[in-house]
């Protein structure tokens, strides 16, 4: 009989609702704080002389509120593939602070198969949220077509490629090591600012969206995820001119200013 009415309960939806309600407004608070967090934090990695003490203070603060971000989005998540991102950009950051603070001493690769199943995982799920917005009526699920799942489910199975190499080889070291470290916090990066500007443009005032900024903070990342790729395939130490260091410098510093105040813009009134 217990068993029963707990059976019908939990059908209904009762118990896990008022779980939800009892978390939802310390996640919401905590995914808002640590979004914050986040991108000021990347910014001013970004900004700061690579391997510096205070560039590995700055990337251990994201990487924290990234994964304070992993955990807290699906509780308050209002769609099915949101629970995914927020997953998946928590798995880029994690792995790309793996990438840098593993040594040569530590050749066990359990971490980095954890990690593998877990973004096998997040490809599988999105998938099949895939098809089952295929599969609708509306051809949509949560109001997202079945492409926008599929693409994050390539997304995923292309850092599960690259997950195996690692595991294949050991550890990586030399460029392909700065290389997945700085273009998977990028990547994390550009995934929060999305969330953060994109996903919450009805937030700003009209004056600030229509002024292209939140799409300048969102892409940024992205840009500066390339331009290291550029520099560490084509360009050494010796044949990077100090003026492109400086130009990069200047870049940084506009992206932190620009994310500074885009998060301040979050508090004006819309209607402004």
């Amino acid at each position: 009989m217990n068993g029963e009415i707990v059976a019908q309960t939990l059908a209904r939806g009762t118990i896990v609702e008022g779980f939800v309600l009892h978390v939802y407004s310390p996640a919401l608070m905590t995914h808002i704080g640590a979004g914050i967090v986040s991108v000021l934090s990347g910014a001013t990695a970004l900004l700061l002389p690579k391997g510096h003490a205070a560039h590995r203070l700055a990337g251990r603060v994201f990487v924290v509120a990234m994964l304070l971000i992993g955990l807290s989005g699906p509780f308050i998540a209002k769609s099915h593939i949101a629970m995914l991102t927020s997953l998946l950009a928590a798995y880029f950051v994690a792995t790309a602070w793996r990438s840098i603070t593993r040594t040569a001493e530590n050749s066990s690769n359990r971490f980095e198969i954890v990690a593998l199943m877990v973004v096998l995982g997040i490809a599988a799920c999105c998938v099949v949220f895939g098809q089952q917005a295929a599969a609708s009526p509306q051809r949509t699920l949560d109001g997202f077509p079945a492409s926008f799942h599929y693409v994050f489910a390539g997304i995923a199975l292309t850092a599960a490629a690259l997950d195996l190499n690692v595991i294949a080889r050991g550890r990586v070291a030399g460029a392909p090591r700065l290389s997945r470290h700085l273009g998977r916090m990028c990547f994390g990066l550009f995934m929060a600012g999305s969330s953060f500007f994109f996903g919450q443009q009805d937030r700003f005032p009209v004056t600030v969206r229509q002024s292209g900024i939140l799409a300048l903070i969102t892409l940024a990342p992205l840009a500066f995820m390339l331009s290291w790729f550029v520099r560490m395939r084509f360009m050494s130490v010796t044949t990077f001119h100090p003026m492109l260091a400086l130009t990069g410098r200047v870049l940084s510093a506009a992206y932190l200013a620009a994310a500074a105040i885009g998060l301040l813009a979050l508090f004006l009134p819309r209607g402004r």
